[in-house]
């Protein structure tokens, strides 16, 4: 019983190792079959231009605010209605 029990492990303990080796192979293989790899890269880059994006809209939303101050800053200094100029916004 002993002897069997031995076995018993050993294969066990094989048969694991063997179903981990197989589980990475076919892994590997079908992260390249439906490029999974690629699609990731593809929305990491996505992920990195909806971020300049979004930066570049709140720097535009920023500009906007500045330009509205001026437009009531220059209205409330009697600024003859001609609003403001180009030298008014911050250079970006």
């Amino acid at each position: 019983m002993n002897e069997f029990m031995s076995n018993f492990i050993l294969v066990l303990i094989v048969f694991i190792l063997v179903m981990v080796v197989v589980f990475l192979i076919t892994r590997a293989f079908w992260c390249w079959y439906w490029k999974i790899s690629a699609r990731l890269e593809e929305q990491q880059k996505t992920n990195l231009y909806l971020e300049a994006i979004y930066k570049l809209l709140a720097q535009g939303n920023s500009i906007n605010a500045v330009s509205a101050e001026t437009l009531l800053n220059n209205a409330a200094n009697g600024g003859g209605g001609t609003g403001f100029s180009d030298s008014d916004l911050p250079d970006l």
